[in-house]
């Protein structure tokens, strides 16, 4: 991985009440070009039970909800110009 690498993760973010390790996606983040979260769940629901995306979101390019084909082509028009 260098600086030319795009990291994309797809899910919800969501860990059972473990930690959520935070750090490994920091190290991603440092290292990489662009982190690029797809989350299937609304933003309205990042951070509560579960779900740990609050924590990641600081080391994250973008993060968005992606839950069908036409969120997904909206992010992908997005990504490649």
């Amino acid at each position: 991985m260098d600086n030319k690498t795009t990291v994309l993760v797809l899910g919800d973010a969501r860990n059972n009440y473990n930690d959520p390790r935070a750090w490994c996606l920091r190290d991603l983040h440092n290292k990489a070009k662009n982190v690029v979260w797809l989350n299937p769940e609304s933003p309205n629901a990042w951070g509560f039970g579960d779900s740990v995306m609050d924590k990641y979101l600081p080391h994250t390019d973008v993060a968005e909800e992606c839950r069908n084909l036409r969120q997904l082509s909206k992010m992908v028009d997005r990504l490649i110009p």
